[in-house]
């Protein structure tokens, strides 16, 4: 389970502060000044690793959803492919039954003319019989008669059956008429799934990226304040024996009066070292910020009794009392170094004041 920020600080400041009488008095520990100088940084790291945590989270569920949109349009891809690929054969089909519609209707036109070729052989044979006048004649006339007559019949029978052909030709292009109808219709659907599946899936995209750009703010942010973190340890590394102790000697009061963790940060300490890290700059660090610890913690208070007690004047007092330590602070800072350096200190304060402004905007 993720600890909160105020209970990691909290366990932090037990670890540096329960330690035996002998090892407290230590000024040459090294660790334990990394800690002091890196105490502020842990509950903005926590803070900052969750919302890294948090921001992952929402990025793998867009992710997630945005597989699932990409699964559903190649699913409707699929389907419409396949109305596609029946849209053809659909076309196939009444192609081929145009083609049998027309050779049924050629038919029908060849029976009809046998069938009116047939009935004139009728009559002439009809004529014939009519005008013999001998038995002989009478009997070759009635023949051909005959023979006309079954040969009329016969291409009417093949007429009767080259219509029904016709009509069940004509049937047939109707029917696959109505399948490319219906085939146009389903590639028409599929292809709307289509475009939606495209629109749900671009709009889970952009889901993405918009999480992946916290993802990658939030990842910034950790990386910001453990390069600080690294930066200051790298630092205390460097740091002589002597400055060491001047630095743990210089917090003594601070752990003694429960004020950390200080908000002094890699700028200040740089700043301190580019002027030759004297004991008395060092202390009028130490004391510039405990100052301001001071008065933000009465600044604290003041903001708890206004939201148990309702009345909002106790903001204004925070407030002021929260600038007084700002006040104090810059104070102290501006008296590091010769005169000639106070401006210097002044723009390093304020680089610092604008760095944890950005922290405590990160963390919000």
């Amino acid at each position: 389970m993720r600890r909160t920020p105020i209970l990691l600080q909290v366990m932090m400041m037990v670890a540096l502060w329960a330690v035996p009488a002998g090892a407290a008095n230590d000024f040459y520990d090294r660790d334990a000044l990394a800690e002091i100088l890196t105490l502020d940084e842990q509950a903005p790291l926590a803070d900052a690793e969750e919302e890294l945590a948090m921001a992952e989270e929402d990025l793998s569920d867009a992710e997630a959803v945005r597989d699932t949109a990409q699964g559903e349009l190649d699913s409707a891809n699929v389907v419409l492919a396949e109305a596609e690929a029946d849209l053809v054969l659909a076309n196939e089909a009444l192609v081929a039954a145009e083609g049998a519609k027309t050779l049924a209707d050629a038919a029908v036109v060849a029976s009809e003319a046998a069938v009116t070729d047939a009935e004139a052989d009728v009559a002439a044979a009809q004529e014939a019989l009519d005008n013999a006048t001998t038995p002989e004649e009478e009997q070759a006339a009635q023949e051909a008669l005959d023979a006309a007559n079954a040969a009329l019949l016969a291409a009417q029978e093949q007429l009767a059956l080259d219509v029904a052909a016709a009509a069940a030709a004509a049937e047939a292009v109707v029917v696959a008429e109505a399948q490319v109808v219906a085939a146009e219709g389903a590639v028409a659907v599929a292809e709307a799934e289509v475009a939606e599946a495209e629109t749900v899936l671009a709009a889970a995209q952009m889901i993405v990226d918009e999480a992946q750009v916290v993802v990658d703010a939030a990842q910034a942010v950790v990386d910001a304040i453990v390069a600080e973190i690294e930066g200051t340890e790298e630092y205390v590394e460097n740091l002589s024996d002597d400055e060491v102790f001047a630095f743990n000697r210089s917090f003594n009061n601070a752990i003694q009066t429960d004020l950390l963790p200080l908000d002094i940060d890699l700028d200040l300490l740089n700043f301190l070292a580019e002027g030759g890290l004297s004991n008395r700059d060092i202390q009028l660090a130490t004391n510039g910020y405990e100052s301001e610890a001071r008065f933000m913690r009465i600044a604290s208070r003041f903001e708890a009794k206004a939201e148990s007690t309702g009345k909002d004047h106790f903001y204004a007092k925070a407030d002021r009392a929260r600038a007084k330590g700002v006040d104090q602070r810059e104070k102290f800072l501006g008296k590091i170094g010769a005169d000639d350096l106070a401006s210097d200190a002044a723009k390093s304060a304020a680089k610092g004041q604008a760095k944890r402004a950005a922290k405590e905007q990160a963390r919000q």
